[in-house]
C-alpha cells in the first residue's frame, strides 16, 4: 500500500470518534465522573463538583444552607408561615428530568418517613430544555404553576427545587467548553427566574445529565456532551460561591437574585465502568429508541439516587423528614473500615441499626460527594483527598427515622516519588483526566 492510499486511513484513525454510535457498544467514553475526578482535570478544566478540585460542599456554603434550611417551614396558600400549610418541592427540567423525578416519586409517595406537609410536584416537562425556562415570563413556568395547582399547592408555597436541564443538540453551540458555557449562562438565568416566579424559594439543587449510549453529535444529547454538561453546573456554583452579585442568595450581601444553589445527586456514570459507589449505567438503563432517555430500569436507578440524597442531605432532611411520632424510633451507629487512608481509599460501611418495636425498611447513605446508596452495608471508593462526612438515615415501618454519620479522612499524599507521580499522570491522561498539582486542604 503506497503513502497516497495509506494517508487517508491514518487521518481517519487519528480522528475521534472515528464512527458515531447509537447502540450498546458505547460501553465507555474513557473519562471519570466529575464526582470521582476531584484531583484531576478534563481538557484543561478542573474536575470535581465544587471549586478547588473538591466534590464536597464547602463548609461555609453548608453553614449558610443549614441556616436557610432551618427556616423552611410549611406555609399557607398566600405564603405565610402556617404549621398546617405545605412545603412545595418542585422539579424543573425536560423529559429526562420528568421521568427521573417520577422514579423518585415512586419512593417518596409511599415513604412514611416523609413529612406529609411536603408536597412533591413534578414540574418538569417534555421537550422543555434550558432555553425554555430562562425567561420568568415563559409559558413553561405557567405550565409548572398549573401542575402545582393540580397537586393542591400554590406558587407561594414553593420553597425548594430540584433542577436538571440541558440544551437540545448541544453540538450546535460548539465543542467543549463552548457548549457548556452556553448552558451555564442559561441555567444561571433559570436560577434567577426561579426566584422571580417563587419568591419563597430558598434552595435549589442542580444535577447534570445521565449517561447516553450514543456519540452521534447530531443527536439530542450524546456523549461526551452529556458528561460535559456537568461543568455548566460546576461553573455556576463557582460563581455563587465567589460572591457573584447576579447569583446572590444572602440578603445581608445585597439584593437576593437567586436561591442558594447546590449540587444534588451526581447522576452520570460511564457505562460499564464501575463508579466509586459501585454503580454502573447499563445499556438497558436507556431507551432503545434513542439511547439517550432513561428506560424504566434507568428511571428506577435515578429515583433511588434521589431518594438516598434527599433523605440524607443536611440541607434537606430537616424539612423533608417528619418528626418521629409513633412508638420508639430506630437506632443507628454508622461505622466504616477504614476511616482514614490515602486515595484511592476503599471503605466498607455498616449501619449498626435496629428498631426495638418494629422493622427497618430503608437505609439511605450520602457519601458527601454527590453519590449515595440505599444498601444496608455499601462499599465506596474515595478518589480524592478531603474529609467526607458520610450521612446515614434509617427508617422504620412506622415512618420514624434515625440519623448518624461517620467521617472518612483522605489526607494529602506528600511522599509520591517522581516515578510514581509520572506513572499516575500518564494513567489519568489516558482516561482524559490529568493529575493536577497538589492543592491545599480546605478542611
Amino acid at each position: 500500500m503506497n503513502l497516497r492510499t495509506l494517508l487517508p486511513l491514518l487521518l481517519l484513525a487519528c480522528t475521534w470518534p472515528t464512527l458515531t454510535r447509537a447502540d450498546c457498544s458505547l460501553t465507555t467514553i474513557g473519562v471519570s465522573p466529575l464526582s470521582d475526578s476531584a484531583a484531576g482535570s478534563y481538557l484543561g478544566r478542573a474536575g470535581g463538583l465544587y471549586p478547588g478540585g473538591f466534590s464536597t460542599r464547602p463548609a461555609s456554603h453548608e453553614a449558610a444552607g443549614l441556616a436557610i434550611a432551618s427556616d423552611i417551614t410549611p406555609r399557607d396558600a398566600a405564603g405565610d408561615p402556617d404549621a398546617g400549610g405545605l412545603i412545595v418541592f418542585l422539579s424543573v427540567g425536560m423529559s429526562n428530568t420528568r421521568s427521573a423525578f417520577d422514579g423518585f416519586l415512586a419512593h417518596s409517595e409511599t415513604d412514611a418517613a416523609r413529612d406529609p406537609r411536603v408536597l412533591v410536584v413534578n414540574g418538569a416537562q417534555d421537550s422543555r430544555t434550558a432555553e425554555d425556562w430562562m425567561s420568568p415570563s415563559s409559558f413553561t413556568w405557567d405550565v409548572a404553576d398549573g401542575l402545582i395547582d393540580d397537586a393542591g399547592g400554590t406558587p407561594a408555597q414553593v420553597q425548594v427545587a430540584w433542577v436538571k436541564l440541558a440544551d437540545r443538540v448541544p453540538n450546535d453551540n460548539g465543542a467543549f467548553p463552548d457548549h457548556a458555557e452556553v448552558l451555564q449562562e442559561r441555567i444561571e438565568e433559570v436560577s434567577r427566574s426561579l426566584r422571580v416566579r417563587y419568591p419563597n424559594l430558598r434552595i435549589a439543587w442542580f444535577s447534570s445529565r445521565t449517561r447516553a449510549y450514543t456519540d452521534d453529535a447530531d443527536l439530542l444529547n450524546p456523549e461526551p456532551f452529556a458528561f460535559e454538561s456537568g461543568f455548566a453546573v460546576h461553573w455556576m456554583l463557582d460563581k455563587q460561591l465567589a460572591g457573584d452579585p447576579a447569583l446572590n442568595f444572602d440578603p445581608g450581601a445585597g439584593p437576593v437574585m437567586a436561591p442558594l444553589l447546590s449540587w444534588g445527586p451526581y447522576l452520570w456514570i460511564d457505562g460499564l465502568e464501575v463508579r466509586s459507589d459501585g454503580m454502573q449505567w447499563l445499556c438497558n438503563d436507556v431507551s432503545a429508541s434513542d439511547f439517550i432517555h432513561p428506560s424504566n430500569n434507568g428511571v428506577a436507578k435515578v429515583g433511588a439516587q434521589l431518594q438516598a440524597f434527599f433523605k440524607t442531605d443536611p440541607l434537606a432532611r430537616s424539612w423533608y423528614l417528619r418528626a418521629n411520632e409513633t412508638g420508639s424510633p430506630p437506632t443507628c451507629d454508622a461505622t466504616a473500615s477504614p476511616t482514614r487512608g490515602p486515595a484511592p481509599l476503599t471503605v466498607s460501611f455498616n449501619a449498626n441499626a435496629g428498631d426495638s418495636d418494629g422493622t427497618l425498611v430503608e437505609h439511605a447513605w450520602n457519601f458527601a460527594d454527590g453519590t449515595g446508596s440505599l444498601a444496608s452495608a455499601p462499599s465506596k471508593v474515595f478518589h480524592a483527598e478531603d474529609n467526607y462526612t458520610t450521612h446515614l438515615t434509617v427508617s422504620d415501618d412506622d415512618g420514624n427515622t434515625a440519623r448518624c454519620s461517620v467521617v472518612i479522612q483522605v489526607p494529602e499524599t506528600r511522599d509520591l516519588t517522581l516515578g510514581t507521580a509520572a506513572l499516575l499522570s500518564l494513567a489519568l491522561l489516558s482516561t482524559g483526566l490529568a493529575q493536577s498539582r497538589p492543592r491545599p486542604h480546605r478542611r
